[in-house]
């Protein structure tokens, strides 16, 4: 049984060696996997890397060509292909009702690039030499593929296939390589420990009159003969010249200039080199007429001078363009923001460390894939549709979505995608720059449940309100009363005077009570808010003279300035008379001696023009402390059980709503500790006449 094997492996080893085409080359193979597995027949697929799609490129056996067409649908439909593309280092079994099937992936760098589909009978016997046998010609196939240049007479979608599978692995990203091939000048990389060519741009394939895949691979030393000054003495010789030989033998000097750089741990060399036959050519004309024409001769060295330094200080530049763009590369890659560039179709070209540590995935499983990898399915296609017509348009599209990591956690991003546009105008690209709002979604969704926890509340407060403003304020009413009509019958002096403190307490407590109802209904908008112009000044008298009585017997005085006989404002007379109410209230209650002025005037602030009640005291005023809380519910300036002043600290909070509702302000003054002054800032009525 070996030696049949090897019978057969002499055989279809030199079939194979006789192949002068890619199509003799294919065909040789299909013949060679088909007498080696003894299988009915055997089709070869190739993988197109950028599109996945899958083209039959031949198949053994043209009488069964329907059939094996049938055979691969049912491959595809019960994701058999889709396992061995995932598994590139397997061999996959699968049986039919018919046949028993092989298929062997083609690999190239960790990639399936192509594949076989061996079909056998059922009672076929398949030895596990055949394995042996099958699997170099799979690696022979993928190394031979490289050595043909593609066949016009190939199908065009065969033609994208096999140029996508002989692409090499660059040492440079794409984008860099293709302005390689734009210098006029030749350039080599070079492994610097082995002296072996890796890669070659489309000048220096030009130069050397080689194709790219015969110099890969070769010692730079086959190209480049450094010249021994001493034979030369005579020739001008710069340290940067040598003699180039070309592929077919010419020999021409050249320019050049070479660079070590670093990547994975390894050293290289970028050599760089010029033809300058021409030059040579001028400098050889020049020493022949030296004798006769040495001024010539010495000036035309000056101006070779002059062009070798121009020379060097372009190349000098070029370097540092790189550099430059080494540097916007590696802060790119070091940006805490996922950066995601495309081409126009959509498919990934290069995304930055960020993003692949956020997802989860590797480089080499995000590039050429489609974003849609990271999709969650949360977002409208609506959405999708008009983020595409924004940057086909030339427009930028903001917006924030969710997407999804590789093992299926969801994270929140910020992106703004925008088109990158050449000098011409014409859209190359599409970047996309995200930042994760996973924190911040979660929140704002925090928010959003406390928002529905305090309208819940709300809910609640107004229906306790509205509890207490029945059964609080029927009872608190009829001990008011009571207390009344006990005052008008007794005679007795202390009974007189508990009902007096039965009716100052019931009072207190209603007013506490309309003051809670009051504060509740302005934070929540249930009252009248139409503003209707009036004149303040009978409205302010009005209150000065009620409260005149309790001024009196604290032996202090409530003294009124107007200086406008007649002050029209657009006002709530409800809220105005609450407000001043309750300043004045105020004003009273923390006044033990000397006035308290009440003023009224017109006055200008920030170019508008309003009118402005003032009411100063002379009591105990208010320190910087203070200040920050008077404004709000339930402070006082006094606070706890020592405090001296009763009240709920209610008073200035429904100032200043009501106040606020009707477009105006209140500003707090003091003079600490010999008062406090507050000021109500409304704007004048259209009515109103300037005097």
């Amino acid at each position: 049984m070996e030696k049949d094997f090897f019978k057969i492996f002499v055989q279809t080893s030199a079939e194979l060696a006789n192949s002068h085409s890619k199509d003799e080359l294919i065909i040789s193979f299909l013949n060679c996997f088909s007498t080696v597995s003894g299988c009915k027949s055997v089709s070869l697929y190739l993988v197109d890397q950028n599109s996945f799609e899958i083209n039959l490129a031949g198949i053994f056996d043209e009488s069964s060509k329907e059939e094996g067409e049938n055979i691969f649908l049912e491959l595809v439909e019960n994701e058999v292909i889709a396992e061995l593309l995932n598994n590139p280092d397997g061999t996959v079994n699968y049986k039919t009702r018919d046949y028993q099937i092989r298929i062997l992936p083609i690999n190239r760098a960790e990639t399936v690039i192509g594949f076989f589909v061996f079909v056998f009978n059922l009672r076929h016997e398949y030895l596990p030499e055949i394995d042996f046998l099958l699997n170099h010609y799979c690696n022979l196939f993928s190394l031979q593929l490289i050595n043909f240049t593609y066949n016009e007479t190939q199908p065009a979608s065969l033609k994208k296939i096999i140029e996508s599978a002989n692409t090499n692995i660059n040492i440079l990203t794409q984008q860099q390589y293709n302005l390689l091939d734009y210098l006029k000048e030749g350039i080599l990389f070079v492994e610097k420990k082995t002296g072996k060519i890796v890669d070659a741009n489309e000048p220096a394939i030009n130069i050397l009159k080689i194709k790219k895949g015969n110099i890969i691979g070769t010692d730079k030393s086959r190209y480049f003969s450094f010249l021994d000054k001493n034979l030369f003495k005579d020739e001008i010789i710069a340290e940067d010249e040598t003699l180039l030989i070309a592929s077919d033998g010419t020999v021409f000097p050249v320019l050049f200039s070479t660079r070590i750089f670093k990547i994975n741990d390894s050293d290289y060399e970028i050599i760089s080199f010029l033809d300058i036959s021409e030059r040579k050519s001028m400098e050889d004309l020049i020493l022949q007429s030296r004798f006769h024409l040495e001024q010539l001769v010495e000036e035309r060295t000056k101006e070779l001078s002059i062009s070798n330094k121009e020379l060097k200080n372009q190349i000098q530049e070029r370097i540092k363009k790189e550099e430059e763009n080494l540097v916007l590369y590696l802060a790119i890659q070091q940006s805490p923001a996922y950066v995601i560039l495309t081409d126009l179709y959509g498919n990934i070209e290069f995304v930055n460390n960020a993003l692949i540590k956020q997802t989860g995935y590797n480089f080499d499983e995000v590039v050429k894939q489609n974003p849609r990898i990271f999709k969650s399915g949360d977002l409208e296609t609506e959405t999708y549709k008009q983020l595409w017509e924004n940057i086909i348009s030339g427009e930028s599209w903001k917006g924030e979505f969710r997407n999804r990591k590789k093992n299926g956690e969801l994270y929140w991003v910020s992106s703004q995608i925008s088109p990158i546009i050449d000098s011409n105008g014409k859209i190359i690209k599409y970047l996309a720059i995200q930042a994760d709002i996973t924190q911040r979604k979660k929140y704002e969704e925090e928010l959003i449940n406390s928002k529905v926890k305090i309208e819940k509340a709300y809910h609640f407060k107004d229906a306790l309100l509205a509890n207490m403003s029945h059964e609080f304020r029927t009872p608190l009413i009829s001990i008011i009363g009571c207390s009344d009509l006990l005052l008008e019958e007794l005679n007795e002096g202390e009974l007189i005077e508990l009902a007096r403190a039965i009716q100052q307490g019931g009072s207190r407590l209603l007013k506490t009570l309309n003051n809670v109802l009051l504060l509740s209904d302005l934070e929540s908008g249930n009252y009248d808010s139409e503003l209707t112009p009036r004149n303040i000044i009978p409205i302010v008298k009005t209150q000065t003279d009620n409260y005149g009585y309790i001024a009196e017997s604290k032996n202090i005085m409530i003294i009124t300035r107007f200086e406008e006989t007649e002050l029209i404002l657009e006002i709530n007379e409800f809220f105005f008379n609450t407000a001043l109410e309750n300043l004045i209230d105020n004003a009273v209650k923390y006044t033990q001696e000397g006035s308290i002025i009440v003023a009224v005037k017109k006055d200008f602030t920030n170019e508008d023009t309003y009118g402005v009640i003032t009411i100063q005291d002379s009591g105990i005023g208010i320190n910087e402390e203070e200040k920050q809380i008077v404004f709000d519910a339930f402070r006082q300036a006094e606070e706890g059980h020592k405090r001296n002043f009763e009240g709920t600290g209610l008073g200035l909070t429904i100032a200043q709503k009501a106040i606020s509702n009707m477009k105006g302000f209140i500003k707090l003054e003091d003079n600490y500790p010999t008062g406090a002054k507050f000021s109500i800032y409304l704007p004048l009525g259209n009515n109103l006449t300037d005097n």
